[in-house]
C-alpha cells in the first residue's frame, strides 16, 4: 500500500513539472512570434512607394491635342500638341505643320552644307485647290516612284470615307519621293523610303481642301494613327468661327 502511494506521488510530481515547462516565459514568447508571421513580411518601403504613386496621380496631365482652324475658320482639325504650326513655305499653303519623330535619336543625319539634304521631320500642309479629285490625286501619285508592298504590288492604297458634313478621299503611298525644295520648276531631289498620307476633303457647299502629310516612312507610320483620328474627328462649322488663327513657330519655318 505504501509502495503504491509513493508511485502516485511521483506521478503527480512529474505532471506538475511538465506544466511548468509548457507555461514558461520562453515558450510563451515563441508561441507569440509564431502567431504573428505577417509582421516581419511587410516591407518598410510600402508607404514611400504608395506616396510616389499618389504624387504621380495628382500631377496635372499635359495637353495632348490642339485644335486648328482653316478655311475661313470653318474647318476644325484636332491634332497632337507636339505637331508644331510653322510658317508656310509658300502662299498657296494655308496651314503647315512640322512633325518630329517620337525619338529625336531617330532623325536621319543632315549635312548643313547640302541644301538638298533630306529633311529630318515630317511635313503636313493644308490648302484649298481647284480641279477635280482624280486629277489632284494623280498629281500626288506622280510625286513618287512607287515602292512595292508584301504582295509585290504598288505600295499605294486609296479609299473613300464619309465624314461629318464632308467626303474624304484618302491616299497612302510609299516609295521614293521627288521633293521640290526650290518650287515646281526647280530641280527635283529624290528622297527614298518616304511615305505620304493624303486626303482630299470635299466639304458640302464649301469646295475642297487638301491635307498632305509626308516624310520619312518611319515618322509617318509613328503618326499614322493620329492622322486617322484627325480625319475622324474633323468638324465643319456652318458659319465662319471667330477665333484667332494659330501662331507659327518662327524657329520651325
Amino acid at each position: 500500500m505504501t509502495s503504491q502511494c509513493c508511485k502516485q506521488a511521483i506521478s503527480l510530481l512529474v505532471m506538475a513539472g511538465c506544466l511548468l515547462v509548457f507555461n514558461s516565459p520562453a515558450t510563451a514568447a515563441q508561441d507569440e512570434v509564431a502567431a504573428k508571421p505577417n509582421e516581419v513580411d511587410v516591407p518598410e518601403a510600402t508607404e514611400d512607394a504608395t506616396q510616389e504613386e499618389s504624387d504621380e496621380a495628382t500631377k496635372p496631365d499635359e495637353p495632348k491635342l490642339q485644335t486648328l482652324l482653316v478655311k475661313d475658320r470653318r474647318l476644325r482639325l484636332k491634332v497632337p500638341a507636339r505637331w508644331k504650326v510653322v510658317k508656310p513655305r509658300n502662299n498657296v499653303v494655308e496651314l503647315e505643320l512640322s512633325i518630329s519623330p517620337l525619338d529625336e535619336k531617330d532623325q536621319p543625319p543632315v549635312d548643313p552644307a547640302d541644301e538638298r539634304s533630306p529633311p529630318r521631320r515630317g511635313r503636313m500642309t493644308v490648302m484649298g485647290a481647284g480641279g477635280d479629285v482624280d486629277t489632284n490625286i494623280r498629281n500626288w501619285i506622280g510625286q513618287f516612284r512607287l515602292g512595292r508592298d508584301a504582295d509585290g504590288k504598288d505600295a499605294m492604297r486609296r479609299d473613300r470615307r464619309r465624314l461629318r458634313g464632308a467626303i474624304a478621299h484618302v491616299l497612302d503611298i510609299t516609295g521614293t519621293y521627288f521633293d521640290s525644295p526650290h518650287g515646281q520648276r526647280g530641280p527635283k531631289v529624290e528622297l527614298p523610303d518616304y511615305r505620304m498620307l493624303g486626303a482630299v476633303i470635299e466639304i458640302e457647299g464649301a469646295g475642297s481642301y487638301y491635307v498632305k502629310f509626308y516624310g520619312p516612312a518611319k515618322i509617318v507610320e509613328e503618326n499614322r494613327e493620329a492622322f486617322e483620328e484627325m480625319l475622324s474627328s474633323l468638324e465643319i462649322a456652318p458659319e465662319p468661327i471667330e477665333e484667332p488663327a494659330p501662331e507659327a513657330d518662327p524657329q520651325e519655318s
